[in-house]
């Protein structure tokens, strides 16, 4: 057998055949998607939940739920929440 340059434009030998089968690829990618967007809920739902205990918290300190808005995990809390909007 001669050398690569011997071969062919049109010789099978020199194309790599796909291996990949693309329903699999997107069937993958939607999964992936499913997933983050479950995990997107999930991290929703915990910052709300921080919000919501924080601002019971104020409310049984202070008699003001409204002194839930200057603490660090609130403000933290709703500027992460405001992102995913």
């Amino acid at each position: 057998m001669g050398s690569v340059r011997d071969l062919g434009a049109d010789d099978p030998r020199f194309f790599i055949q796909p291996t990949v089968d693309k329903d699999k690829q997107i069937a993958d990618l939607e999964r992936k998607l499913r997933e983050r967007d479950d995990q997107i809920t999930v991290m929703r739902t915990a910052l709300k939940k921080i919000i919501d205990m924080n601002v019971q918290y104020a409310k049984d300190c202070w008699g003001d739920e409204t002194r839930a808005e200057t603490l660090a995990c609130v403000v933290t809390a709703r500027a992460a929440l405001a992102k995913f909007n």
